[in-house]
């Protein structure tokens, strides 16, 4: 199914992202230091905006900071709530 979706978002939208994804599998294979943000080799193919994420390859380190960015914004939005349905006012 996720192989069809992939197809059809190649058709509509004219993005290869399976040959994308097999390129971004070799650069994180044929990388030369173990933490990815210590070597800055950005792709210049790529727009400006999508440099950044693609230079994390998809790895481990991309999924720990989508996870750490992500809890971080469910406790503040949580913490809100709980000031808000609590009546306390922080300031």
């Amino acid at each position: 199914m996720d192989f069809f979706i992939i197809f059809l978002m190649e058709l509509i939208h004219k993005y290869k992202i399976y040959q994308y994804l097999g390129i971004c599998h070799i650069k994180y294979e044929r990388r030369k230091t173990d933490l990815l943000n210590h070597a800055m080799n950005l792709d210049v193919s790529l727009k400006t905006k999508y440099r950044s994420i693609d230079f994390f390859c998809f790895s481990e380190q991309y999924y720990y900071a989508i996870i750490i960015i992500g809890g971080g914004i469910t406790m503040v939005v949580w913490s809100i709530g709980l000031c808000y349905n609590n009546n306390y006012i922080p300031f």
